[in-house]
């Protein structure tokens, strides 16, 4: 679509008004993604920063940060970016990023475990600033129990 002239700052404001969002784009607890830099080293001392899709995928973080979004690419962004480069379907993309997510949650899990239940992030919660709804008391459910031999 670019490369046949369409304007790319219009197909970012048709996606985000469709989809709400863009893949690859913005974070939802900081906005900016620690892992770009240590790739884009990797990527900078491999000579791969000037592949096509690298450089439209920083075009479209340039008009998300000058627009009123804000958004940061991510860093599956730059993967999906990088990996275009190098000849990758979607397709064979999505296969292989699927297995490199899901190695991320057994190490994940296992800290989880060994915490106190309730605990989620590495953060105490006596730290955390919560003004949403109060505690409420969750009452336990009746049992439900058949009145003939029919409901069995």
């Amino acid at each position: 679509m670019v490369d046949d002239g369409a304007d790319l700052e219009a197909l970012v404001r048709k996606e985000i008004k469709e989809k709400r969002g863009i893949g690859g784009y913005g974070r939802p607890i900081v906005s900016t993604d620690e892992r770009i830099a240590p790739i884009m080293k990797v990527v900078r001392e491999q000579g791969l920063e000037g592949g096509p899709y690298l450089k439209l995928a920083f075009e479209v973080e340039r008009i998300l940060l000058q627009g009123r979004w804000r958004w940061h690419m991510n860093s599956v962004g730059l993967t999906a970016a990088l990996c275009a480069d190098f000849g990758m379907s979607p397709r064979e993309y999505n296969l292989g990023a699927v297995p490199v997510f899901l190695a991320g949650m057994p190490p994940c899990y296992l800290d989880a475990a060994e915490k106190p239940e309730g605990t989620l992030f590495p953060l105490p919660c006596s730290v955390l600033s919560y003004e949403g709804v109060a505690r409420r008391q969750w009452r336990a459910a009746k049992p439900v129990v058949p009145t003939d031999e029919s409901n069995i």
